[in-house]
């Protein structure tokens, strides 16, 4: 152990060094995000070459430009028990917590669309949807309700959202239930 530093102190990461293009590009399209104007951008690559570094560099850059830019982090877990919809389950966690009554309002039209995404009271208890014959909501149907509340969330502030899949088993993100 280093002389000075006590056991398990935070040492801060290692500068960003040779990806300062690829930054400037991420934190234009989420400026352009803040003026309406929606982006996605992805980050792929090999494991070991800074993807994770370059995602915090970008969130430390955009809480020090415009603090009415929210980030969200979330993350696949690669394991065993991985419920549907695991990814956007944190999501809009982290949404519904952060503007409880923004998120409240706006997931209030899809009812127990948004059950699978979200169980508990926070889910939409709004108009009822109901089920697709065979008693369950279809994905498409929930994948729609998913992308309307982000929608609406976005239109009244906007957000960037980090996530990180598991490390070479690469999936869509609408289907990350067994990633």
């Amino acid at each position: 152990m280093a002389p000075g530093l006590a056991l398990f102190e935070s040492v801060p990461p290692p500068p960003l060094t040779g990806r300062e293009r690829e930054l400037r590009r991420l934190v234009a399209a989420t400026a352009g995000a803040a003026t309406g104007r929606g982006h996605l951008a992805c980050v792929f690559g090999s494991s070991g070459l800074g993807k994770s570094h370059l995602m915090m560099e970008l969130v430390q850059r955009l809480q020090s430009i415009d603090e009415g830019i929210e980030t969200i982090r979330s993350s696949c877990f690669c394991g065993e028990g991985v419920p549907p919809y695991w990814l956007w389950t944190q999501v809009l966690r982290r949404l519904s917590a952060a503007r409880p009554e923004a998120f409240e309002a706006a997931a209030a039209p899809f009812g127990s669309l948004l059950v699978p995404l979200l169980p508990g009271p926070q889910a939409g208890t709004g108009a009822e949807t109901g089920p697709d014959p065979g008693g369950s909501p279809s994905p498409f149907r929930i994948h729609d309700a998913l992308c309307e509340v982000l929608l609406s969330l976005a239109a009244q502030r906007p957000w960037c959202c980090c996530w990180r899949t598991c490390t070479g088993r690469m999936r869509p993100l609408w289907t990350c239930s067994d990633c």
